[in-house]
């Protein structure tokens, strides 16, 4: 669900006067536009899954120089120069945008007639950045947006090392003890062990509990697979005491990453990020 709150404002003020015998007029603009735009929706089809809130403001503040020669409520024409800085703030995304936008153009009055044309017309991106120092999706925005806006010099970036795939070990889902989660969400009883090790350290494990049994996805290095397209979607089904030997989720050899999981009570979904192809140009 959501709704939308527009606000606007605006004054004019004019002042008809001569310079030396020509009659002439002179008028400030100053105005806002703002829109608020409150938005509440949920990210699965759950009663359980909490709603996510997000507010935008859309604000564009302005002002309108304009003047000419002018027989006041007959004839007039003259040449006029607006400005602006359209502002955008998304806070559940931490966006922050600012640009200066600018025009200039005649207008002319005859009688009942009035009309006006825009001769020049610009705008500039002066600020596009996410904030945040404790969110890492708005770190990576931010550092992408700076390779993009050339602020950042891309060579400095680098591929993950994968000298740790070759100590990765066999599958080792023995038998472990599991109890279900108490009322207030800690585990009491349970046992860690080893499922594999020497693996890629950002997983981006999930889990999910559907009757006596547990699902966990996770993300690979599939150490068949190239450099660049090396991460694959896996899962391993909890019962019995044993992890099953993992499977993929669905292999197409491109890149799988973000993996969430959601169920109705009969039947476990999985959604995920995928490239639709795979990445051959790293030049």
């Amino acid at each position: 669900m959501c709704g939308t709150v527009p606000l606007l404002f605006s004054f004019k003020y004019t002042q008809q006067g001569a310079v030396w015998v020509v009659p002439a007029y002179f008028y400030v603009q100053v105005g806002v536009d703002v829109s608020l735009k409150i938005s509440a929706a949920r990210q699965l089809a759950d009663s359980n899954v909490p709603l996510d809130f997000n507010l935008t403001v859309d604000a564009e503040p302005s002002l309108k120089l304009g003047g000419g020669a002018s027989v006041k409520g007959a004839v007039s024409a003259g040449i006029w120069g607006k400005g602006s800085i359209p502002t955008l703030i998304e806070f559940a995304d931490y966006h922050f945008k600012l640009s200066l936008k600018g025009e200039f153009g005649v207008e002319a009055e005859f009688f009942i007639l009035k009309g006006n044309m825009t001769l020049l017309s610009g705008e500039i991106n002066a600020i596009d950045k996410y904030w945040g120092t404790s969110s890492v999706s708005a770190y990576a925005l931010n550092r992408l947006q700076s390779i993009a806006d050339g602020d950042i010099d891309d060579s400095d970036i680098s591929l993950d090392s994968r000298d740790y795939a070759s100590d990765t070990s066999e599958w080792l889902g023995g038998e472990l003890d599991y109890a279900a989660a108490s009322s207030d969400g800690s585990y009491q009883n349970v046992s860690f062990s080893n499922l594999q090790e020497s693996v890629y350290s950002n997983s981006q494990t999930q889990l999910i509990q559907l009757g006596d049994k547990l699902m966990m996805v996770y993300v690979e290095d599939d150490t068949s697979r190239d450099t660049y397209n090396r991460y694959r979607l896996m899962y391993s089904i909890y019962e019995s005491s044993e992890w099953s030997q993992p499977k993929a989720v669905a292999d197409n050899s491109c890149i799988d990453s973000a993996p969430s999981l959601a169920t109705d009570g009969t039947n476990v979904y999985a959604a995920w990020q995928n490239i639709s192809e795979q990445i051959t140009d790293v030049s």
